[in-house]
């Protein structure tokens, strides 16, 4: 329970401190208080949630209860407020488990979608037993609002398909009291776009960062911790956007040592699935482009971070490019051939 379970707590504490004798206990007082609370908290017709849509840096939106259009695949993230409106400051204790403290309702085209059969299991189990987690101490002045969650779509169903949505969340204060309930938040989701294909005359090579601006070398001498800079060579007669400027959706390295070729560190294989299923985690920007007829550092690689720290040997790399979420990739750069010494 909330204040309840502070209250023991507290009696526990002093307990350890001091002899039988001077054990201090709850007052008949503080019960009655912390019954109070109980029983409010089953019914917090004095709290109002509010609900609006998470930031987005890809179209630079602040939160709002009328949010732009989401593409398929987006993240699509909201968040909680809690206002209360009782006279006195509100002090109580909060689940740690969203399963127990949450129930979005989510409809579209005017049907309720059911949860994911992940998501179901722990909301099925929520409802049969209360929560043996630790709780949040929170404190609510009258009348001041508080933010008090986040909450992703894809943490509560599958992959959102074209359509219009509607979204509310109920939240209760206590396991076994009545659900308060948001306003709702309408949104569409789109389907993407088909990306363009790559302009006639793109290709990327790749160069040690300390080699910018010299000569090409048939082999580089190179220290372990040398970064790579991705160079985009636009030799066609339109500017190339470029949306897209996440290191491990944009890139797909090839690393070779003494001809055999490299797999990704484990953390970076799995970073790289979830960024082709997710493309709302990709990095995005509204204003990287590369002039025709021009050559532009893009980005830099730094290898250890692909493949863990690189041993000495003879080393062989090429990468690819892509430009846009889904889009097509770029021809191999030329092979970059380096040797690593101690």
């Amino acid at each position: 329970m909330f204040i309840l379970t502070l209250v023991f707590a507290a009696a526990v504490a002093a307990q350890d401190k001091t002899p039988d004798s001077e054990v201090q206990y709850p007052t008949e007082a503080q019960l009655a208080a912390n019954k109070w609370l109980e029983e409010l908290l089953k019914h917090p017709t004095f709290i109002t949630l509010r609900l609006v849509s998470g930031p987005r840096r890809s179209i630079r939106e602040d939160p709002t209860d009328a949010p732009a259009p989401y593409l398929v695949g987006d993240l699509i993230g909201f968040q909680l407020f809690v206002t209360q409106s009782l006279p006195e400051v509100l002090k109580f204790g909060t689940q740690m488990s969203a399963y127990y403290e949450y129930r979005p309702e989510l409809y579209k085209n005017g049907n309720l979608l059911p949860f994911s059969a992940h998501t179901s299991k722990h909301v099925d189990y929520a409802e049969k037993e209360p929560s043996s987690m630790s709780e949040r101490p929170v404190s609510l002045i009258s009348g001041k609002e508080y933010p008090w969650t986040t909450l992703s779509l894809d943490d509560w169903y599958d992959r959102l398909g074209p359509g219009h949505y509607q979204l509310s969340i109920k939240k209760r204060f206590s396991w076994d009291g009545d659900w308060v309930q948001s306003n709702a938040v309408l949104f569409d989701v789109q389907p993407r776009k088909v990306a363009a294909p790559i302009l006639n005359g793109i290709t990327i090579e790749m160069v040690p960062e300390n080699f910018q601006g010299q000569p090409k070398q048939k082999v580089y001498r190179l220290n372990a911790d040398t970064f790579i800079t991705v160079v985009v060579l636009n030799s066609s007669n339109g500017q190339l956007n470029i949306p897209v400027i996440d290191l491990y959706y944009g890139n797909r390295p090839q690393l070779f040592k003494d001809a055999v070729m490299l797999p990704y560190k484990e953390d970076i294989k799995k970073l790289v699935s979830y960024k082709d299923e997710n493309p709302g985690s990709v990095e995005t920007s509204l204003s990287l482009s590369v002039e025709a007829k021009t050559r532009s550092p893009l980005m830099n690689l730094n290898l250890n971070d692909w493949y863990g720290p690189l041993q000495p040997g003879h080393y062989k790399l090429i990468n690819q490019r892509r430009f846009e979420i889904d889009g097509p990739w770029t021809a191999e750069s030329t092979e970059l051939w380096f040797d690593i010494f101690r």
